[in-house]
């Protein structure tokens, strides 16, 4: 067996101690520049870390042992194969070895899991011996999911698909079947983006206030259980929407992409503009539910989702005006909390102009008739004179908390009213035009 093998074996024990203390510190770069010296002096073998980064990466700590213990066994498989140079003298040795490192990094492992996991101070679901009863389990994997958001989500999703039966020339309403598995996959895939959100963001939400009360922050959820929910969810509701057909089913790991690693990983904390283009993920429920009637994806659908797309900044702003200081003590980055309150008013008013221009599209392009008409133009109308409200406060710097968390609410309102004009504008008249 050549020396640097020899040597990568013997230092086996030690990079995992080593990658597993800096992990726990967090020191990302430093594991990387430290276990990176180790591996090139050892002959550049890093077989186990694929399985010792896989469960850090995933959080799957309670199956460090096996892991660990499975790259001690690939390692030595690899390690003492019979050689020109050493003859297969190796061979004889490496039961024991394995044996004796692996008792090592077992050690090492379990301590680490025990030091890392420990129960939170003060959290009385994770005092010692304490547990979690079935209620208190249940409403928190239920709060995981982000229940009013899903609520939201669905109320855009019923309504496209009244309306896209009508476009489709087959009026009434769709199939119940169809419309249960909508929903229901709808809401699935929603929860499971709410869910995996809340298991990247549990360091934050400790610190804010509006997010402390969260499953992950109170422990009555860990973040094993969170993840594994997160993927459970994800695998349902594709399978769900998949069911129905296959561009619903692709529409729907699309919705789960946008947020879970366009939003939450990439630009959360990276860019004012993350609400903008991570809030994408808040459009899909219109393109799942037109595809869902009509296994295509139309014009009017593309213009609902144009609708909730220039939506979401007036709405979400203006909430991150209401809690700056929260955002401002993490460090993301949410233009209503980093810029003036002026800015944001100019953003709320050009945004807010746009998203009822576009609404407006849908009477030539999209088949609208009068009852959605109507509807919109006054919703609208009323829209923009609260966002110029906000604007003429903010320039008079009379912005408030309270007055900013009126046009989120008024924002939830119109498009409410929009969606449940939509709704019933297929059974009332005509389009008007086309």
């Amino acid at each position: 067996m050549n020396s640097s093998a020899t040597r990568y074996c013997a230092l086996s024990s030690v990079e995992t101690f080593i990658f597993l203390q800096l992990s726990a510190t967090g020191a990302g770069q430093a594991q990387t520049g430290v276990l990176g010296g180790i591996h090139k002096a050892a002959g550049g073998r890093a077989f186990d870390l694929v399985f010792i980064n896989l469960a850090q990466s995933l959080d799957l700590y309670a199956f460090m042992p096996f892991l660990a213990r499975a790259a001690m066994i690939f390692r030595g498989l690899v390690c003492c194969l019979p050689s020109r140079r050493d003859g297969g003298a190796c061979q004889a040795a490496a039961p024991d070895r394995m044996k004796m490192q692996w008792t090592t990094e077992k050690n090492m492992v379990t301590s680490h899991v025990s030091a890392t996991h420990a129960p939170i101070a003060g959290t009385p679901p994770d005092a010692p011996g304490a547990r979690v009863g079935f209620s208190a389990k249940a409403k928190g994997y239920l709060a995981l999911t982000k229940p009013r958001v899903v609520e939201l989500l669905l109320v855009t999703t019923l309504p496209t698909m009244f309306f896209a039966q009508g476009y489709s020339g087959r009026g009434g309403l769709p199939n119940v079947w169809l419309m249960v598995a909508t929903m229901v996959g709808g809401a699935l895939a929603a929860g499971a983006s709410g869910a995996f959100n809340c298991y990247i963001d549990r360091d934050i939400d400790k610190v804010m206030n509006r997010t402390s009360k969260r499953p992950l922050v109170t422990g009555v959820i860990t973040p094993r259980e969170a993840l594994v929910f997160s993927w459970v969810l994800t695998v349902l509701a594709v399978a769900l929407l998949w069911s129905i057909n296959p561009l619903t089913g692709v529409l729907g790991i699309g919705a789960i992409f946008l947020y879970v690693v366009v939003y939450s990983l990439i630009l959360k904390r990276r860019t004012t503009q993350n609400i903008v283009w991570g809030g994408a993920a808040g459009c899909m429920p219109v393109l799942i539910a037109w595809s869902a009637v009509t296994n295509s994806v139309q014009w009017p659908a593309v213009i609902l989702f144009m609708i909730i797309f220039l939506w979401t900044p007036p709405h979400y702003w203006p909430l991150s005006m209401r809690y700056s200081d929260d955002y401002n003590a993490v460090n993301v980055p949410m233009l209503g909390a980093v810029a003036g309150s002026r800015t944001v008013a100019v953003q709320v008013v050009l945004y807010t102009w746009a998203m009822v221009a576009c609404s407006l599209l849908m009477i030539p392009l999209g088949g609208a008739g009068i009852v959605y008409t109507v509807v919109t133009l006054a919703a609208g109308a009323w829209f923009l004179v609260e966002a110029h409200t906000l604007y003429s406060n903010a320039k008079k710097d009379l912005v408030t908390k309270k007055n900013a968390m009126k046009v989120f609410h008024a924002s939830i309102t119109y498009l409410t009213l929009v969606f449940l004009s939509l709704a019933v504008d297929p059974f009332v008249g005509s389009a008007l035009m086309g």
